[in-house]
């Protein structure tokens, strides 16, 4: 029901970007219609928002789309992951 405030933060699901999770500023940093809260991949627009692994990291964003590695480490800084950096 869009009249309805699942979330609480005063922004009505119908027209909240983000209807499961409290974002009163409802913040959208890439503009694509997700709230950033809600959004697997918040820096880059995906409205796919695919995401492979299951790491909580949209594929286009994750550096590492095919395993999961939720804390996107990448010691060497190659923007590979260290889960798939051979």
């Amino acid at each position: 029901d869009p009249l309805l405030d699942v979330d609480l933060d005063t922004i009505l699901n119908g027209v909240d970007n983000c209807p499961t999770v409290a974002n009163t500023n409802q913040a959208d940093s890439d503009k694509d219609g997700i709230g950033n809260l809600c959004d697997n991949c918040p820096t880059i627009a995906n409205l796919a928002q695919t995401d492979v692994d299951l790491d909580a990291h949209g594929d286009v964003c994750d550096n590492c789309p095919l395993v999961s590695n939720s804390h996107q480490e990448d010691t060497n800084n190659n923007g590979i992951g260290d889960a798939c950096d051979p």
